[in-house]
């Protein structure tokens, strides 16, 4: 290779090497501004014309004051997602929220929850419970961080959500300081345990009201009462028959009016018999008015979806059968109550 061209290399290779150090301060001077453009027009394509942006570089700073804690959440998430964007440094300034609330339902399995968390801490523990404690794929929040939280919000929500999945349907309303919370569960145990951990913040200054049912309360209670009832009265039909006698609607209707404040169980309608005639007979005639006493207090308004009518027939006696005053007491209808 001639020398004539190994310089002519050399000075091609200093002329590019010029070229490059000289292009350095225009493209650091140009890509910062070409970069704020791209940011700034995505931003105010989106409606968020009150965030501004700046650049060093790729790293970017916002400055504003969000109209929701949405729009706040939504412009950084925006400015992140920017191609050519290396950092974002977040001044932007948080509303305040008033009032201040986060909703929860939890049925069949599933959780649907909403509102606000005062910091980002709070909302990656809450997640955290998600995860360990509710179905994958069951839970579907709608989370925002903002400021004007009550002292104490933050651990009153990860308080209660840590001790609702267990129960089978939780409603949850936070606003400012006062809960509302209605729950069912089949276990009374479970709603204790969810009310134990909510009562210490009443000291912290939030008022609790509450609208509780747990089914295995509700099934002694209900049992109780339809006992009591016919403990010493019996509903009496026509002899062979299926028939109510009239002396007895009274008697109906006490057992109406406990049967619909039993809604929320089922109640086996039991009929027996004594044992004189024929035992097909005594099973037909036990079925027949077990059915008609379902019948009276389904138009009475009770749900006849609760109510289940079972013939017995003699089967079952409480009572000699050799006596008059033992047969008297066979023949009976009986209120068995279930958990549906």
């Amino acid at each position: 290779m001639s020398s004539r061209l190994i310089y002519g290399y050399l000075i091609g290779a200093l002329l590019l090497a010029l070229l490059y150090f000289l292009a350095i301060p225009f493209y650091e001077k140009k890509i910062p501004t070409s970069l704020v453009k791209d940011v700034q027009k995505q931003l105010d394509t989106k409606g968020h014309i009150w965030a501004k942006a700046s650049a060093s570089g790729r790293d970017i700073t916002l400055n504003g004051k969000a109209p929701t804690p949405r729009d706040f959440e939504d412009a950084l998430t925006l400015t992140k997602g920017v191609s050519g964007v290396r950092s974002v440094e977040n001044n932007l300034i948080h509303t305040l929220v008033r009032p201040y609330y986060l909703t929860a339902e939890w049925e069949d399995k599933q959780l649907t929850i909403k509102g606000y968390l005062p910091d980002e801490e709070s909302l990656s523990r809450i997640t955290k419970v998600f995860e360990s404690q509710y179905p994958k794929g069951r839970v579907n929040h709608q989370l925002a961080v903002a400021k004007g939280a009550p002292e104490g919000w933050a651990d009153l929500t990860l308080t209660a959500l840590e001790n609702t999945s267990p129960i089978d349907l939780v409603s949850l309303d936070l606003i400012g300081q006062h809960i509302d919370l209605s729950a069912k569960s089949t276990h009374s145990a479970d709603i204790n345990r969810l009310m134990s951990a909510l009562r210490p913040f009443e000291k912290k200054g939030f008022t609790l009201k509450s609208n509780l049912v747990a089914t295995d309360q509700t099934t002694q209670r209900c049992q109780t009462r339809f006992n009591k009832l016919l403990l010493h009265t019996q509903i009496s039909f026509n002899t062979g028959k299926a028939t109510i006698n009239k002396e007895s609607i009274p008697l109906l209707r006490k057992l109406g009016e406990i049967g619909l404040l039993c809604s929320e169980v089922s109640i086996t309608i039991a009929g027996y018999t004594d044992n004189k005639g024929r035992p097909k007979k005594n099973l037909s005639l036990s079925q027949d008015r077990a059915d008609t006493i379902a019948r009276w207090l389904s138009n009475a308004g009770m749900d006849e979806k609760l109510l289940n009518p079972v013939g017995y027939g003699a089967s079952d006696p409480i009572a000699d059968n050799s006596t008059e005053k033992g047969r008297a007491k066979n023949r009976r209808i009986e209120f068995i109550v279930q958990e549906k």
